[in-house]
């Protein structure tokens, strides 16, 4: 399960955590440990942008075929992280993937705070994410938002619910790596 780790079925989401997402289905590559993780670290920290193009292709090779409708999306970053690193990280990712399986690629997400989610708790990240995003446009079509990092879920959730309120169609998540539960 992209939410809590426990074993799924065929959308990625447990029966315990499917009523709690509004999602359709959720993808992840794998766990953010050794060389992803090294790989995300490096692309968003360090400037390797040939990470991107990695990212785009274990996104491609996990993820099953989509509707060819679908148009593709991602978290945006807060402005101070993308003036340090001179790039939106999620963007590049996002259009190779879209570029990769021949579909539309749109930044719908709008970033509304600039708070930082590095190092926040669960309920930090949760409150800091109300109303961090909006979409400017009705989407009649449906979407995959793509994230490289899910921790707590608080950035998808707010993805999702801004996507939600101006879209009835369906709605998936990709994400890169998922953050192992300290215990």
């Amino acid at each position: 399960c992209v939410v809590c780790s426990r074993p799924t079925v065929d959308d990625n989401l447990c029966t315990t955590c499917r009523p709690n997402v509004q999602y359709d289905a959720a993808w992840v590559v794998g766990e953010r440990t050794g060389t992803l993780r090294e790989l995300i670290d490096r692309y968003k920290f360090d400037r390797a942008k040939e990470g991107a193009s990695i990212m785009a292709r274990l996104l491609d090779q996990r993820l099953p075929q989509l509707p060819a409708d679908v148009v593709v999306c991602f978290v945006p970053d807060i402005s101070s992280h993308r003036r340090q690193r001179g790039y939106d990280h999620m963007r590049h990712v996002a259009k190779l993937f879209a570029e990769r399986r021949g579909l539309s690629c749109r930044p719908l997400l709008v970033r509304q705070t600039s708070l930082s989610q590095r190092g926040a708790n669960k309920k930090t990240r949760s409150r800091q994410q109300i109303g961090a995003f909006c979409v400017d446009s009705e989407i009649d079509q449906p979407v995959v938002l793509i994230d490289d990092i899910y921790t707590t879920g608080a950035t998808i959730a707010a993805g999702v619910s801004a996507l939600r309120a101006r879209s009835s169609s369906a709605i998936f998540v990709a994400v890169v790596a998922r953050q192992p539960f300290v215990k």
